[in-house]
């Protein structure tokens, strides 16, 4: 991964004359800096950080989470990449580089850290939900649904379900949600037009005219037991039905009527 373009990747303090004796020992430092940290004392603990010439890899880390606790992102990914930079196998440091830039609308550099991680571990579902996110942003909508499909944990399943709801409603695919929603309709009532209707149209949708005309069917004998006179049942539903789909589900029921224990509710 290349450096994020205009992000400063090192904040610490440069050699210079008396450096040495001015600044505590790395680990002295470190140690203050975090203490620091659980008191809430953010920017003084990144105080402690920056007067350090030659920091470790666990230093930038940790000035990343300090500038993350102070809103500063961009400083934060600039410090992250440098961690990923001396040691590339440190998912932490990646994964929060990848958080920063996805909250910085930095789209495709955050799925190129995410995914780096999710090659290392591919367990984390944390990560493939922000991978997700980001996904469905650059209108990769198609890979966006199949990394919330491939969540696992019980803890990722509300925001993976609600991730794949959105896949599905910008790639037009309300089958499955409406046939489960009509389902449910029709088991509670029978006779339900609305529940009749809609998996009238699903299966009009998948290419099954059988099992549409059955659903057809039915729904002209209830439509026009509701509408008393009425002699054109079949067409009065047939306004959520283009004319090709009705005609070729009346060419099914002409040549295999519909029979009352056939009806699949």
């Amino acid at each position: 991964m290349t450096a994020p373009h205009g992000f400063r990747t090192s904040g610490f303090g440069t050699p210079g004359i008396g450096s040495a004796a001015a600044a505590p020992a790395v680990g002295d430092a470190m140690q203050a800096a975090i203490a620091l940290r659980s008191q809430g004392r953010f920017q003084e603990a990144l105080e402690v950080l920056s007067g350090q010439c030659d920091p470790p890899t666990d230093a930038y880390v940790l000035r990343g989470d300090l500038l993350v606790e102070l809103g500063r992102l961009a400083d934060a990914a600039g410090s992250y990449y440098t961690a990923t930079v001396s040691a590339p196998g440190n998912l932490y440091a990646r994964m929060h580089l990848g958080s920063c830039l996805r909250r910085l609308g930095r789209w495709e550099e955050a799925v190129e850290a995410f995914q780096t991680v999710l090659r290392a571990d591919p367990h984390r579902d944390p990560i493939r939900l922000e991978l997700g996110d980001c996904l469905l942003h650059l209108n990769r909508v198609e890979q966006a649904l199949n990394c919330f499909d491939q969540c696992w944990s019980d803890a990722a399943q509300g925001q993976a379900a609600f991730g794949k709801g959105v896949a599905l409603q910008l790639l037009r695919r309300f089958d499955e949600r409406v046939w489960r929603f009509s389902r449910r309709l029709v088991d509670i009532n029978k006779s339900s037009i609305p529940g009749l209707q809609g998996l009238t149209l699903v299966a009009v949708e998948r290419g099954d005219m059988e099992t549409a005309a059955l659903h057809f069917s039915a729904l002209a004998e209830h439509v026009r037991e509701l509408v008393p006179g009425s002699d054109s049942s079949e067409d009065t539903i047939e306004y959520r039905l283009n004319r090709k789909a009705i005609d070729r589900i009346k060419d099914v029921m002409r040549t295999r009527p519909i029979q009352p224990a056939e009806r699949r509710y």
